[in-house]
C-alpha cells in the first residue's frame, strides 16, 4: 500500500533543521533551528572577579538559564565563548568546549542569536564537576562572512599565553574593517582578503 509523502519546501540550508522539533531539559518542544549539546569547561581556574569556579558551578540545577557572550579578545583562543547565569551576569562560570566554541563563536560573530541551559551535571567528581548543556540557535546569520577584527591577539602554537584581565571593553570590542593603503600592492592586498575570508 502506497501512501502520499509531502515534500518539506526547502527555504534555507537550515530547513533540514525546521523540519526536526527539538526538546529542552523538561521534555517540552522548543522554537529553534539546532540544538547543541555542549559541555562546560574552564572550571579549574578563577573567573575576572577571583571566584571559584567550581562553587559557582555546584549552585547550578538541570533547566538553570545561560547566557553565551563571545571573547575575541581571549589570548588562548579567538575563538572563546563565556557562559553566565542569566540572572547573575557578573561572575562568569566557565567558557564552552573548544570544539562547540569554533563552530558557534563564527556564528554569533554573524549574528545568529542563541539561548542555553543546563542539561546534566555529572557529579562523579567531588572536586569537578562536569557541566552539560543544551545551546539552542533562535536565528540564522545576518552576514555572510564574520567581521574582521583589529589588534586581535597573535596566537602561536606550542606557547602558552598569560592571561588577559576580562573586561567588559575587551569582551565587547568594535570591528572595523581597516581601510587599505594607496601603496599597497594588489598581491599584499590580496593575501589579506584570503586571511580575512577564512577567519
Amino acid at each position: 500500500m502506497k501512501t502520499n509523502v509531502i515534500p518539506i519546501p526547502l527555504r534555507s540550508r537550515y530547513a533540514f533543521t525546521n523540519a526536526c522539533q527539538w526538546t529542552d531539559t523538561n521534555g517540552k518542544l522548543n522554537q529553534c533551528i539546532h540544538r547543541y549539546h555542549r559541555q562546560l569547561v574552564g572550571l579549574t581556574h578563577v573567573n575576572h572577579l577571583g571566584n571559584d569556579r567550581v562553587a559557582l558551578a555546584r549552585k547550578l540545577s538541570i533547566g538553570t538559564s545561560l547566557v553565551l557572550v563571545a571573547y575575541p579578545n581571549n589570548p588562548a583562543d579567538r575563538n572563546a565563548v563565556l557562559i553566565y547565569r542569566e540572572d547573575d551576569q557578573a561572575d562568569d562560570l566557565g567558557y564552552l568546549d573548544s570544539v562547540g566554541a569554533r563552530m558557534l563563536c563564527k556564528l554569533m560573530e554573524r549574528g545568529a542569536q542563541f539561548s542555553a541551559e543546563v542539561h546534566w551535571i555529572d557529579n562523579d567528581n567531588i572536586n569537578l564537576p562536569k557541566v552539560y548543556i543544551y545551546v539552542y540557535q533562535l536565528s540564522e546569520p545576518v552576514h555572510r562572512r564574520r567581521p574582521r577584527r583589529i589588534n586581535a591577539p597573535k596566537y602561536k602554537r606550542g606557547v602558552t599565553l598569560s592571561p588577559l584581565a576580562d573586561t567588559q571593553a575587551s569582551r565587547t570590542t568594535l570591528i572595523v574593517e581597516p581601510q587599505q593603503g594607496e601603496n599597497e600592492s594588489y598581491l599584499s592586498r590580496f593575501v589579506q582578503w584570503i586571511i580575512s575570508y577564512f577567519r
